[in-house]
């Protein structure tokens, strides 16, 4: 009996020990086993595998993964090509050949054939220009538009008084023309000031479409419609004052101070185009182009005398008449620089006269043409001051121009004003 105890517990112990030997080989089966579980299992294997790697799962369920996301991803795609697709619909506006009519002279109302030349940027430069009649102001406009202008008039896009004009008085701007160039500079060019052929052209039609009217045909005091075209002269200024980032006076030779204290009485009635106290009043950069100048006039000492003129003419304005141009600061010619003109430059220009075959410069007086791409390059970059609180584009800024002339005209200022001018009546009580 001892024996067949002691011959199972040694079985027992030979099993035992077997079991016990058996047991880590097991232990590593069973964990090498969880692993390849655990790789096999779908969760991990789409999130960690590449787009590669699950094509190798089964034809029918990478058919469809592979269908739904190219429709997910042309779908993602579409909004993201729209504003590339748009932007290459969108065509640029036409180029102007010629200028257009912007303000007609009989109705006063602004036309809107410009808004198929104007896009939606808002890098854009706005240049009016205002002056008396016959000073060259068309085609000093012209020339700051295309150079080429100045060899070949054909190429003006301003048209300027012909011969016959000039022989009967009469003027050839009506109104406000309007010419955008290829650099986004919309041009202005208006009606002469102070014109006499303006009024008799008022006088035949009884001051039909003027804004303001201080008397009528059956008063004694019809006369009175010189007032009236005063006034609208006024208005014209105010409007340019507005709407443009350089306003350019031309004159002949010397100053006009008649010319001078008029452009000061518009800046005067000018309505405000501050949106609340907080904001200032705008006012643009004034430029003062002499034209047909001698070649005596390009000196120190005349320089200095005109600057100083405007300097003290122009010492309660807020126009912008320093605003580092002009023919003074020492880049047109050496001799005129602001140590010798002996102060700070104004905005002045001094254009010579056409030169002829036969005649020959002075000494550092620059051509016409040379002259007048210095002035288009400096006036192209000047420092905007922003015309509203607001950034406008050029369709933008064309229905502010509407809303500032339609203000001009309603203002209760030049009416007013009007009446406080002298009529012939008054000229009879005083006598």
């Amino acid at each position: 009996m001892d024996s067949d105890r002691g011959g199972r517990d040694s079985r027992r112990k030979k099993y035992s020990s077997r079991e016990k030997d058996k047991d880590p080989p097991k232990k590593m089966v069973i964990l090498m086993k969880s692993k390849e579980t655990k790789a096999e299992e779908p969760p991990p294997t789409i999130l960690l595998k590449p787009k590669d790697s699950e094509r190798a799962a089964s034809p029918q369920t990478t058919d469809s993964k592979v269908s739904t996301k190219t429709n997910e991803n042309q779908y993602q795609l579409a909004p993201r090509s729209a504003p590339s697709n748009v932007g290459t619909t969108i065509a640029a506006p036409p180029q102007m050949k010629e200028s257009i009519k912007f303000m007609d002279d009989e109705t006063l109302v602004i036309n809107d054939s410009l808004l198929e030349f104007l896009s939606d940027s808002n890098d854009f430069l706005v240049v009016g220009c205002i002056g008396l009649q016959g000073v060259g102001k068309s085609s000093f406009m012209s020339h700051l538009a295309n150079s080429a202008s100045i060899s070949s008039p054909d190429q003006m896009v301003f048209k300027a008084q012909t011969k016959s004009q000039v022989d009967t008085n009469s003027h050839c701007t009506e109104g406000v023309q309007c010419y955008v160039t290829d650099q986004r500079v919309i041009l202005l060019d208006t009606q002469p000031l102070l014109s006499l052929s303006v009024l008799s052209k008022f006088y035949a039609t009884e001051g039909a479409g003027l804004a303001v009217r201080t008397c009528h045909r059956d008063d004694p005091d019809f006369p009175c419609l010189e007032n009236d075209v005063e006034i609208l002269f006024l208005q014209f200024i105010a409007f340019v004052l507005s709407v443009c980032h350089v306003v350019v006076v031309v004159q002949d030779y010397f100053h006009d101070p008649d010319l001078i204290r008029f452009i000061q009485t518009a800046e005067m009635l000018k309505p405000p185009t501050a949106q609340s106290d907080d904001e200032s009043d705008y006012f643009p950069h004034c430029v003062f182009v002499h034209n047909r100048c001698s070649q005596q006039v390009f000196s120190h000492s005349k320089v200095r005398d005109i600057q100083d003129s405007y300097q003290a003419m122009f010492s309660r304005s807020q126009l912008l008449i320093q605003s580092g141009l002009g023919i003074a600061n020492g880049i047109f010619m050496p001799s005129l620089s602001p140590e010798l003109c002996q102060g700070d430059p104004i905005n002045l220009y001094l254009l010579p006269e056409r030169r002829r075959p036969d005649r020959q410069l002075l000494y550092e007086v620059k051509d016409y043409e040379e002259i007048i791409d210095l002035i288009r390059t400096q006036i192209h970059g000047l420092p905007l001051m922003p015309l509203t609180h607001t950034t406008l584009s050029e369709k933008n800024w064309f229905h502010y121009a509407v809303k500032i002339w339609e203000d001009i005209k309603k203002s209760p200022l030049f009416s007013e004003y009007g009446r406080m001018l002298p009529t012939s009546s008054s000229f009879k009580t005083e006598q």
